[in-house]
Formats: structure tokens, C-alpha cells, sequence
């Protein structure tokens, strides 16, 4: 009875021991999924980061649009759009805020982004660009030199979708031609033609002082011009992704082109 009681304790034992073996394996093993998927997890969230902070500036040279935009490290961006100022013909100004996000990082590095609006305002300096801002936004009205709320229908209800492909070790990026996507279906495939670029300088923007608006001077000399301070100046298709081209960051299209034809008279 002693020899069956100690083989008994012997094979218990031995159980035990196997048992509290297995258990510390499966541990060890869960502990290192945890540890993989973390490692995952910041692999992925290291890879959809976006490092775009800084001053920028554009001239779309098709629809005579220069964009001033500032990013900080959070990506909430403001943009300064005039109408005609890359030849200083200046009709209207367009500010904006909002928050960019990204959505994920396509396989020849460019990032699927959206746009989170929060203000927008237009200020027209002529009264064809009073006529355009009408047509688009019925509801609201527009004078000259005033600015006026155009969150509600310039803009997406709820997000843009757009593609961003940074260059030139991110002194350079494109967004995409399309400034009517509003769903992810519609999100843009192709570039613009004109880059943003690192500003020429920071303090200077197109719209410093109401006095230099070109209802005061509608003659504006091209010198005042923010293309001239632009790095978007030397080419209208440098380094273009492809050869598209279309209305810049977020004016939208029909009220680009109505802005564009009040340009030409």
C-alpha cells in the first residue's frame, strides 16, 4: 500500500509539473501574441502617419488660383485660397479650417486622406465673383469686401476624400483633381498638375491687409502677385504625378469655373 501510495504521489507530481508546463508555455505564447500584435499595431500606426507640418503654397496655373495652406503637427490645416492671384488679378478669397486624416497608405507610399471641415468663408472683391458665390450658395448673400459662410454649401456635409503623394522629401506634395468627393467611392485617382511647395515665406500671405484687395486696386501689379513670391513660379507642370489637372485644394469645381470665366471679363 506504501508502494501504491508513493507511485500515486510520483505520477501526481509528475502531472503537476507537466500540467504547470504547459500552462506556463501557453502563457509565454499568449504573452508573445499580445507583444505581436502591439508590434503590429505600431508598425501599421507608424506607417499611416503623415509628417506634413509647415507653410505651403500653390498656384494652380489652369484656373489662376493660388493656395496658401499651413499644416501643424496635428494636421489641422488652414488655407487662404485667392481667386486670380497668381497673376494678381485677385476676385475672391476663400479661407478655410479643418482636420486631415488619413485613411490608409496606398503601396507606392501616398496616403488615402479625408478633410473634417470646420470654417469656411468667402470674400468677394468684385461683383462677378458676387454672382458666382450666389449661383453656387442661393441661400446666402455676398458683398463686396464682406465675408460670408460658406461651410453649408461649398463644402461636404460631412467629409472630403482625397489622395495626398508627398515628393522631394515632403518639400513637394500633390493632392488629387477631384474637389467634389464627397464619399470614398469618388475619391480622386488622379493628380493635379501643380505641386504644393515649401512657402517661399511664411510671412507673407495673399491676404495680410484688406487694403491690398483689388477692389481697391483692380489693376493690381503682377509684382504684388503671390505667384511671384511662389516656388510654384518656375513651371506650371514640374514634376506632375501625371498630366491631369483640375480646381485646387478645396474650392469646389463649378464654382471654380464660374470664377475663372467672371476672370476673363
Amino acid at each position: 500500500q506504501v508502494h501504491n501510495f508513493c507511485s500515486s504521489s510520483f505520477l501526481l507530481h509528475s502531472l503537476t509539473r507537466r500540467t504547470a508546463k504547459h500552462f506556463n508555455e501557453l502563457a509565454t505564447m499568449r504573452v508573445l501574441s499580445v507583444f505581436a500584435i502591439l508590434a503590429t499595431l505600431a508598425v501599421v500606426a507608424f506607417g499611416q502617419s503623415l509628417d506634413l507640418s509647415g507653410t505651403f503654397e500653390q498656384c494652380n496655373f489652369a484656373d489662376n488660383i493660388f493656395t496658401r495652406l499651413e499644416i501643424d503637427g496635428d494636421l489641422d490645416a488652414r488655407a487662404s485660397i485667392l481667386g486670380g492671384g497668381c497673376t494678381g488679378v485677385n476676385a475672391y478669397l476663400i479661407e478655410t479650417e479643418f482636420r486631415i486624416r488619413v485613411d490608409d497608405v496606398n503601396s507606392d507610399g501616398s496616403f488615402d486622406v479625408n478633410y473634417d471641415y470646420t470654417r469656411a468663408t468667402a470674400t468677394p472683391y468684385s461683383s462677378e465673383a458676387v454672382d458666382a458665390f450666389e449661383v453656387s450658395c442661393p441661400q446666402q448673400s455676398f458683398q463686396i469686401n464682406r465675408s460670408t459662410n460658406v461651410l453649408s454649401c461649398l463644402f461636404c456635409s460631412d467629409r472630403q476624400y482625397d489622395i495626398l503623394k508627398i515628393i522631394d522629401n515632403g518639400n513637394k506634395f500633390y493632392l488629387g483633381n477631384d474637389v467634389d468627393a464627397c464619399t470614398t467611392a469618388a475619391r480622386p485617382t488622379d493628380y493635379e498638375t501643380d505641386a504644393f511647395q515649401v512657402a517661399a515665406s511664411s510671412n507673407n500671405t495673399p491676404n495680410d491687409s484688406p487694403n491690398n484687395s483689388p477692389n481697391n486696386s483692380p489693376n493690381n501689379s503682377p509684382n504684388n502677385s503671390p505667384n511671384n513670391n511662389s516656388p510654384n513660379n518656375n513651371s506650371p507642370n514640374n514634376n506632375s504625378p501625371n498630366g491631369s489637372s483640375d480646381a485646387t485644394l478645396v474650392i469646389p469645381s463649378l464654382v471654380a469655373a464660374l470664377l475663372a470665366l467672371a476672370l476673363l471679363f
